[in-house]
């Protein structure tokens, strides 16, 4: 029987992941205005204004407003103690805030918002 031994992510493993997440959504949304799991439900981030591309500079925010919470959930558990709780469970509660709103009306989460951008299907091919 094989044992393996599972440990928990270093800190320099978290913020590697972060940034991962960051440059991916940043690099794909602004060069092809759509991850891969989104072109796999055929929608695209397009621009609020009209535009039918997001702009670079509106991935970087919107990637910027999913890494925070990120930042702020992982950096708590860095620093540990009561401080350090408190800063997670905003950074948990962040987390969830940026996706709560697109279940609303207009579909929109905080990342959208902050970014002036939208998620459109793609038109029928």
């Amino acid at each position: 029987m094989l044992l393996q031994v599972v440990t928990l992510p270093t800190r320099r493993d978290r913020w590697v992941g972060i940034v991962a997440v960051f440059v991916y959504n940043a690099v794909v949304i602004g060069a092809w205005s759509r991850t891969l799991g989104q072109r796999v439900v055929r929608v695209h981030v397009a621009m609020l204004d009209g535009a039918e591309r997001a702009t670079v500079v509106a991935a970087v925010v919107r990637a910027g407003v999913v890494a925070a919470g990120a930042i702020a959930l992982f950096g708590g558990r860095a620093i540990g103690g009561p401080v350090g709780v408190t800063i997670g469970t905003i950074g948990a509660v962040f987390g969830l805030a940026v996706y709560i709103p697109i279940f609303g009306e207009e579909r929109r989460g905080l990342h959208d918002r902050a970014s002036g951008t939208v998620v459109l299907l793609d038109p029928a091919s």
